[in-house]
C-alpha cells in the first residue's frame, strides 16, 4: 500500500491510497480523500507488509504515467471515476510482463483460430479512448 498526491485542475491536493496484491499485481483497493487523518487511515488498512512497498510505489508511477499524465481530475468525484475505470482496465485488460503476459485477474480464453484476412477485431475504448480492449468479432 502507498499514498499518492494528485492535484486537481484548480490545484487542490487529493490523496489516493492504493493497496495492491503482491502475487498477481491486482489492485485490491483504492480510496480518495481530501483530508487523510489517522482514524481514516486505520479504517482503510486491512493488512500491510513493508517489503511490498516497492511494488506499490511502482504502481503509483504506472498510474501517474498511464492515467494522470493524460487526465487532470476536476475534483474528487472525477478522480474516483477515473481510478475506477483505470483499475478495471489494469486488473482485467492490461497485461503484465511479470505475469507472463497475463492480466492480474486471469480470464483469458484463446480466441478461435482464423486467417489474418478473415480476422475482424472490435475495439472497446477505455478512459475515453486513451486505451482500448480488442476482441475478435464473431
Amino acid at each position: 500500500m502507498d499514498f499518492a498526491v494528485v492535484p486537481t485542475l484548480r490545484f487542490k491536493p487529493l490523496y489516493v491510497l492504493l493497496i495492491i496484491s503482491h502475487g498477481r499485481r491486482k489492485i485490491e483497493h483504492f480510496v480518495v480523500t481530501d483530508h487523510p487523518n489517522a482514524p481514516w487511515l486505520i479504517q482503510q488498512i486491512t493488512s500491510h507488509s513493508p517489503w511490498q512497498n516497492g511494488i506499490c510505489e511502482r504502481l503509483i508511477g504506472i498510474v501517474r504515467r498511464e492515467l494522470l499524465d493524460h487526465c487532470i481530475p476536476l475534483n474528487q468525484r472525477h478522480l474516483e471515476r477515473l481510478l475506477t475505470e483505470y483499475v478495471e482496465y489494469y486488473n482485467n485488460v492490461r497485461t503484465h510482463q511479470a505475469l507472463g503476459g497475463e492480466t492480474p485477474i486471469v480470464k483469458f480464453t484463446p480466441p478461435p483460430l482464423t486467417l489474418v484476412k478473415d480476422t475482424k477485431l472490435t475495439a472497446r475504448p477505455i478512459l475515453g479512448g486513451l486505451y482500448h480492449d480488442y476482441e475478435k468479432a464473431a
